[in-house]
C-alpha cells in the first residue's frame, strides 16, 4: 500500500465521522440516542492503524464527559445569623447552657450549617465570660485544632465549663424534691422537665421519670394519675392537666354554692302567714325575729344589755342566773372573779405528789440546724461563757447540756414539777431540775431563761417556744434570722450562723501557676502540741528514783568486750568535708558539743576518720544533730548485729 492509498483511506475516515460529532455537538442532552452512522467503518479504520486497540480509541473518541454532581452549598455566616440564634455569656446556670446548645443545635439544622462551620459559627455567638474561656481554650489548643473539633466534642467541652458538678447535684437535690404548688401544673412540669434536662441519670429510664412526675403532684390528682398507669410521660403530663383543670372548675362551683348559701341565709322566706302586704309591686316583706322582737333580714345583731355580747337580749341572758361563790356577785364563775387573789384553773388538780409536764425537743446537729429552715443556730455569750445556741421552734421548753452546764458552775434548783422530756428517738427522760435566770447575751441585750439540764447532741443551749413567746420572737426564715423584743422594748434582728462552704483542694499545678503570675498564696502550717504524761506523775517511777534519774551522770563503765565495727579490708580512713550551716546552725552545734563535753558524753578526739553532722527542725521547734554515717556504712561488713 502506497502512502497516497493511506491518505485516501484517513480522508475517506473524516469525512464519514463528522456527520455523527456534528449531531453530537447540536444534541449533547440525549446522548444515548446519537449513533454514528459509520460507526462500523471508523473503527475498521482505527483497528487497521492501531493494531486492533479498541479501549483506546474508545477513550480517545468519547464525543462529551460524563455530566459530574455539584456539591451541596453550605450557608454563609449571614445566613446562620439569619436563623435568630441566641448570644451565650455564660453566668446563667447549668440550665441555661442547656438550653443554649439546643437552640443552636436547632439553628445549624435549619440553616443546614456544614460540619466544619458548626463549631466556627456557635463560638461566634460567646460573649462576656463565655468568650473569655473561649479564647483560653483557643490559647491552649491552637485555633486550627480548636476549629477542628466537631459538634459533640465542643458539646462536651462547654457542658463540662458551664454544668459543673457542684452545680448537677444542686439541680439533683430540687429534682428530687421538687414539688406541685397550689393548682399550678403546668408551671410544675416546666420545672420539672428543666431539672430532669440536666440530670438525665436520675431521669432515665422514663418509668422511672413518669414515677418521679407523679410523686410530686398534689395529692388531689396524684393517685387518680398513679392508678390510671401511663405509658409514656406525655400521656402521665396530660392527664395531670386536665385532672387539674377539672378541680378547678370543681372548686370554683363549690365556691359558688357556698356564696350562694351564704346569700340565701339572709334572705330566708317564711310562711305566708308572717308577712303583710305592703303594696301591689311588693311580694314579701321582712321576717319577725324572735330575739329583738322586730322585723329584719339576716342574724340578729341585737346587744346585750348585761354581758355586751351579740345575739340575745338582757332577760334572755344566761349569765344573769350565774352566782360567784367567791363574792357572791352575778354575772361571773368563781375561776373568773376579779377579787380571787390567785386565781386558780378550771382542771382538777393531782391527789398526791408533783405535777407533771410534757415537754418535746429534737436532737440537732449543728449539719442538720443549717439545713432545716425553721430553726437558727449560733454563737452566743452565755453567762459570759461562748456557747452554741439553737432558737428551735420544735421545742416546748428550753434546756442546757449538761456538760457545759457543769462548766458555768452554777447552782441547779430542785422543782416540784416533774418534766418529761420526748425526744426524736422515741426515749423518755424525767427533769426535776431548772438553771434559773441564766443571762443570755444576744446583739448586746442580755436577757433571761430558765434551761432544764439535758444531755444534748452538739448545742450547749436550745431555746424553745417558752423563751421564744416570752420574748415576743419571730423566726424569718428566708434571711435565717429572727427578730426579739428586748427587755427595753426594742426590737433586735438576731442572725445565725451562715452554712459553711467545703475546702476546696486545688492540684499543685494550679499553685504554681498563681505563683508564676504573682498571685498571693498564703500558706498556714497548724501544729498539734500534745503534751504528755511526766516522769514524775509515774507512779512506778517514783518507786525507783535511781532508774530514772533526771540526767545521766555520764557514759558507762568500760566493758569487757570491746564493740568492733569491722570494715572491707584495705579501706582508707574516711574524713568527709563538713555540710555547710548556717549561722543560727553553727551556734547550735556549739551549744550542744559544750553541753556533751560537759557532761562527759563525748571527748575531744584526733582521729582520722570524721563524718559530717546535720541538723533536723523537731515538731517543737528545736534543732536535732544528726550523723551522716553514709559513707562509713559503705565500708561496713555487715552483720546481723547492725
Amino acid at each position: 500500500m502506497t502512502r497516497q492509498d493511506i491518505e485516501n483511506i484517513v480522508a475517506q475516515g473524516i469525512a464519514n465521522a463528522i456527520p455523527a460529532f456534528v449531531v453530537a455537538v447540536k444534541s449533547p442532552i440525549e446522548p444515548q440516542h446519537i449513533v454514528p452512522s459509520k460507526r462500523t467503518s471508523e473503527d475498521n479504520f482505527s483497528n487497521s492503524i492501531n493494531g486492533g486497540n479498541n479501549h483506546d480509541n474508545e477513550s480517545q473518541h468519547t464525543p462529551f464527559p460524563k455530566k459530574q454532581k455539584a456539591a451541596t452549598p453550605s450557608c454563609t455566616f449571614k445566613e446562620f445569623l439569619a436563623c435568630k440564634p441566641t448570644e451565650f455569656a455564660g453566668n446563667e446556670g447549668a440550665t441555661a447552657s442547656l438550653r443554649w446548645l439546643e437552640k443552636t443545635e436547632a439553628v445549624i439544622a435549619i440553616s443546614k450549617c456544614a460540619k466544619d462551620d458548626q463549631v466556627i459559627y456557635a463560638s461566634n455567638l460567646f460573649k462576656e465570660g463565655a468568650l473569655e474561656w473561649w479564647n483560653t481554650v483557643l490559647q491552649a489548643k491552637g485555633r486550627n485544632r480548636a476549629y477542628a473539633m466537631n459538634w459533640e466534642e465542643f458539646k462536651s467541652l462547654v457542658e463540662r465549663k458551664f454544668c459543673p458538678e457542684y452545680e448537677k447535684e444542686q439541680m439533683a437535690n430540687k429534682f428530687l424534691t421538687h414539688r406541685m404548688l397550689g393548682v399550678d401544673c403546668r408551671g410544675y412540669t416546666s420545672t420539672f422537665f428543666e431539672y430532669a434536662r440536666v440530670v438525665p441519670n436520675l431521669a432515665s429510664p422514663e418509668p422511672v421519670l413518669i414515677s418521679r412526675y407523679i410523686w410530686g403532684l398534689i395529692s388531689e390528682i396524684r393517685n387518680i394519675v398513679k392508678a390510671a398507669r401511663p405509658r409514656t410521660i406525655d400521656d402521665a403530663v396530660e392527664l395531670a392537666n386536665t385532672l387539674t383543670d377539672e378541680l378547678i372548675r370543681t372548686r370554683d362551683e363549690d365556691r359558688k354554692k357556698e356564696l350562694a348559701q351564704k346569700i340565701t341565709q339572709g334572705f330566708r322566706v317564711g310562711n305566708s302567714s308572717n308577712f303583710k302586704k305592703r303594696g301591689a309591686g311588693q311580694s314579701s316583706a321582712q321576717p319577725f325575729c324572735k330575739i329583738c322582737k322586730k322585723k329584719h333580714f339576716g342574724k340578729c345583731n341585737k346587744l346585750c344589755n348585761f354581758c355586751k355580747t351579740i345575739g340575745h337580749r338582757e332577760e334572755n341572758c344566761r349569765k344573769k342566773s350565774i352566782i360567784c361563790y367567791n363574792c357572791g356577785e352575778a354575772g361571773h364563775f368563781k375561776t373568773e372573779c376579779p377579787k380571787l387573789a390567785n386565781p386558780v384553773d378550771n382542771k382538777p388538780k393531782a391527789a398526791e405528789g408533783a405535777t407533771k409536764k410534757n415537754a418535746r425537743t429534737f436532737q440537732l446537729t449543728t449539719q442538720e440546724a443549717e439545713l432545716i429552715p425553721d430553726v437558727i443556730a449560733g454563737t452566743f455569750l452565755v453567762h459570759d461563757v461562748y456557747a452554741k445556741v439553737l432558737f428551735d421552734s420544735g421545742a416546748n421548753q428550753s434546756f442546757i447540756n449538761t456538760s457545759f452546764c457543769q462548766a458555768l458552775k452554777l447552782p441547779l434548783t430542785t422543782v416540784r414539777q416533774i418534766f418529761t422530756v420526748e425526744t426524736a428517738d422515741g426515749n423518755s427522760v424525767k427533769i426535776n431540775q431548772v438553771l434559773q435566770k441564766v443571762e443570755i447575751e444576744l446583739s448586746g441585750h442580755k436577757f433571761a431563761a430558765n434551761l432544764l439540764p439535758m444531755k444534748l447532741a452538739e448545742f450547749d443551749v436550745v431555746l424553745g417556744m417558752d423563751w421564744l413567746i416570752a420574748n415576743h420572737a419571730q423566726i424569718i426564715c428566708d434571711r435565717n434570722s429572727i427578730e426579739i423584743q428586748s427587755p427595753t422594748g426594742k426590737v433586735i434582728m438576731i442572725t445565725g450562723d451562715k452554712p459553711r462552704k467545703p475546702l476546696k483542694f486545688i492540684s499543685v499545678m494550679k499553685v504554681a501557676n498563681y505563683e508564676r503570675k504573682q498571685g498571693i498564696v498564703y500558706m498556714i502550717s497548724v501544729i498539734i502540741s500534745t503534751k504528755g504524761k511526766e516522769l514524775k506523775e509515774i507512779p512506778i517511777v517514783l518507786e525507783y528514783p535511781d532508774i530514772f534519774p533526771e540526767d545521766l551522770p555520764g557514759l558507762p563503765p568500760d566493758w569487757e568486750v570491746e564493740f568492733r565495727i569491722h570494715l572491707i579490708p584495705g579501706t582508707t580512713p574516711i574524713a568527709k568535708a563538713p555540710y555547710r550551716l548556717a549561722p543560727t546552725e553553727m551556734l547550735e552545734l556549739k551549744k550542744q558539743l559544750d553541753e556533751l563535753l560537759s557532761k562527759g558524753f563525748i571527748q575531744p578526739s584526733s582521729s582520722p576518720w570524721g563524718a559530717p553532722v546535720l541538723f533536723v527542725k523537731k515538731k517543737d521547734g528545736s534543732m536535732r544533730m544528726c550523723i551522716d554515717y553514709g559513707e562509713l556504712n559503705k565500708v561496713t561488713i555487715k552483720n546481723r548485729y547492725p
